[in-house]
């Protein structure tokens, strides 16, 4: 309904089936079901690598919207290293602004589907590493303490990343099988070590991994 009202019925099916027996008619109820956003970020770890004293560096974070109804990003805190920023527009927020809180004047509105980009900078005080935690706060219910943007420079050791971060497979023939090819990538200074590849427990059993020729720890698991 365009005024976003809730309606409900039902729906009856007359036929000349003999089942259920003495009975050819079927009549099952019709519920909405009421709309969530869901947001998700990409990254949620940013690494900016090495940046030197008196350089900057921008990487931008995507929200996205996951769910079917509108997202609304109201504000957000920025903990940690002094030199990061939050930057949207003309405006710009380091920790020392944003560690009670920062509430937009108008909330970041992200339709079902889409996605807004933000940006963090990064300005290094000195050579040590830097850690720092972004954190969004919405109207996504099954985030009501916000979501975490984990934020590091100049800091040493292993590194993942993941290409794609969403694998959306689309429509499929039913009976058919559709690969898609994920790509671990080691991004830090040290080796990268991959103990363990496997599926969350509540994913649906239509899915499987192909961990063939990822070392004889991993090669042939599933």
């Amino acid at each position: 309904p365009g005024d976003g009202s809730e309606v409900s019925g039902n729906i009856t099916i007359r036929s000349n089936s003999d089942l259920p027996a003495g009975s050819g008619v079927m009549t099952f109820p019709v519920r909405p079901q009421a709309g969530s956003p869901q947001l998700q970020t990409s990254p949620k770890v940013v690494d900016f690598g090495t940046v030197s004293e008196g350089e900057n560096k921008n990487k931008q974070v995507n929200i996205l919207n996951t769910g079917d109804d509108l997202l609304e990003v109201s504000g957000f805190t920025l903990f940690g290293h002094e030199g990061y920023e939050l930057v949207l527009g003309a405006d710009s927020w380091g920790p020392e602004d944003a560690q009670s809180q920062v509430t937009f004047a108008e909330p970041l509105a992200v339709p079902p589907g889409e996605s807004v980009p933000v940006t963090v900078r990064f300005a290094p005080l000195g050579p040590e590493a830097a850690e720092g935690t972004l954190v969004l706060y919405s109207n996504d219910p099954s985030q009501p303490t916000g979501t975490a943007v984990e934020l590091f420079a100049n800091k040493g050791g292993p590194c993942i990343k993941l290409s794609p971060t969403k694998v959306d497979f689309g429509g499929k023939l039913i009976g058919t099988l559709a690969p898609v090819t994920v790509t671990i990538e080691s991004c830090g200074d040290a080796p990268l070590e991959i103990s363990q590849i496997l599926l969350m427990e509540e994913s649906s059993l239509d899915y499987a991994l192909d961990l063939t020729g990822m070392g004889p720890d991993l090669d042939g698991a599933s």
